[in-house]
């Protein structure tokens, strides 16, 4: 397979199954490498649609947004971005890992590595686009699903109803987590405000 990122994307969106058959034995290092490379790519044009959304929403004669001011905040917050958005991915995928594994995968956690990150693709790529209703995060959000279970089945070897359970188990429970978290936080600040003794968890 070429090491062209470009010839690599197209591979990845468009013969999926061919294309990670392929990089099974690819380097770590390439997979890191792409990675950053469409990360980079997603955090440049996120900031440009941010920056074009203060130009043309009434919020920004509030904050007094200065572009030529500002760039150093700008740069900051996308260096920001792209490290945060390239180490989360991380961190996901160990934890897609763990659901991988209990399901039979017995590649190693890089494979499941390899999987999650090429499968983020589509997102990656798409997700800048929030015209209308955030359309390009939900085109690429559901592409990236359906190409993550392909790259789980083919990398790891399991069948893709292990792989599709595996990827679903992560998200669900990582979902009810977060609401759980975001409840416990909401509870929080209500019993502050509407009890007369203070909150429920000092």
């Amino acid at each position: 397979m070429t090491d062209s990122i470009p010839a690599r994307i197209k591979g990845i969106l468009l013969s999926p199954v061919r294309t990670f058959r392929e990089v099974r034995t690819e380097s770590d290092f390439s997979v890191y490498k792409y990675y950053l490379t469409i990360v980079v790519i997603n955090s440049i044009l996120s900031s440009l649609v941010f920056i074009g959304w203060l130009f043309a929403h009434p919020f920004f004669d509030v904050i007094k947004f200065e572009p030529t001011a500002d760039v150093g905040g700008v740069l900051i917050t996308l260096i920001i971005l792209i490290i945060a958005g390239f180490f989360l991915s991380l961190v996901w995928a160990l934890w897609v890992h763990v659901f991988v594994y209990a399901l039979g995968g017995r590649k190693g956690v890089m494979q499941t590595i390899k999987a999650q990150l090429y499968g983020f693709t589509p997102f990656m790529l798409l997700g800048w686009i929030m015209v209308p209703f955030g359309i390009g995060a939900i085109i690429g959000g559901i592409w990236s699903f359906v190409i993550t279970i392909l790259g789980i089945r083919e990398i790891q070897e399991i069948s893709t109803g292990r792989a599709a359970a595996a990827l679903i188990a992560a998200i669900v429970i990582a979902t009810a987590a977060a609401l759980v978290v975001v409840g416990a936080v909401v509870l929080q600040i209500a019993s502050g405000l509407f009890s007369p003794v203070g909150p429920l968890f000092p």
